[in-house]
């Protein structure tokens, strides 16, 4: 049985999410361009972010147009992706120094300059299982396993990067986390929650999207954003108040591997 180019793609795959979380939960295509906007809005105070100097309304975001199309093929789901909800590959490198409190002490280095990784949750599921396209069901058991075992809540998170490959998947990341129940990721932003302001700043250098998609890179960049914030290093977009606790997820493919990390702020 022949089989459509497009159902092989990751934009096909998040389309899909996109239309069943529309559909499940009365989301609009408005709700999904405030997620773009909000990445490019805190790009542009990111000197290191590839959309450093490029801006984004939500509505444009949300509106199809010659210069923000929508390419699939397929009829099920080319109306749920355009252009501008998917990240730009690009170029880019990330590092982190692993260390016990032994390590640092022959590196030198004060436990004041850094963080903890309290706990780790890690799940994965089989590639031929069909998901459920409205919420990521694996990176929530990752979640759960990363809260129980760092004796925290998600209520008790200040800071998070989540893996925001396209729009729809950062939505789905609010409610995996926890941050707010399932169907609400929308209220959540347009409350302003998740901006640099808010109660849980969320991928306040930009993300994937505003930041650019250096593949092997996204994981530990999380890691390295989480730690700027902690030490007051990211300058235009340092958050107003220093986060104590904070957490990461970082996804590969169609939710089939969760990667979730609480971190702590080492005073």
């Amino acid at each position: 049985q022949s089989r459509d180019w497009d159902s092989f793609t990751f934009p096909y795959v998040f389309a899909r999410r996109a239309r069943h979380y529309k559909e499940a939960f009365g989301a609009t295509d408005l709700d999904i361009g405030h997620v773009v906007a909000k990445a490019y809005a805190n790009a542009n105070k990111n000197p290191y972010a590839q959309m450093h100097t490029v801006t984004m309304e939500a509505e444009w975001a949300a509106t199809a147009s010659d210069h923000n199309a929508h390419f699939l093929s397929d009829p099920d789901y080319r109306a749920h992706i355009k252009q501008a909800d998917c990240t730009t590959f690009t170029d880019g490198g990330s590092a982190v120094i692993l260390a016990t409190s032994e390590g640092l002490e022959r590196l030198g280095i004060s436990r004041s300059q850094c963080t903890e990784i309290l706990a780790y949750g890690h799940s994965v599921a089989g590639l031929g299982r069909e998901t459920d396209p409205t919420r990521l069901t694996n990176m929530a058991r990752a979640a759960k396993v990363a809260y129980d075992d760092a004796g925290l809540s998600a209520g008790q998170m200040q800071v998070a990067e989540v893996h925001d490959c396209f729009s729809i998947n950062e939505l789905q990341h609010y409610e995996a986390l926890g941050l707010c129940g399932w169907g609400d990721a929308p209220k959540l932003l347009t409350s302003g929650a998740t901006s640099i302001e808010g109660r849980i700043p969320v991928n306040t250098g930009g993300g994937l999207l505003g930041f650019g998609h250096p593949i092997g890179a996204t994981g530990v960049k999380q890691v390295l954003e989480v730690w700027r914030q902690m030490k007051g290093q990211c300058g235009d977009y340092q958050m107003p108040n220093t986060p104590t606790y904070g957490v990461t997820a970082n996804l590969g493919g169609d939710d089939r591997t969760g990667i979730v990390m609480v971190h702590r702020n080492c005073a």
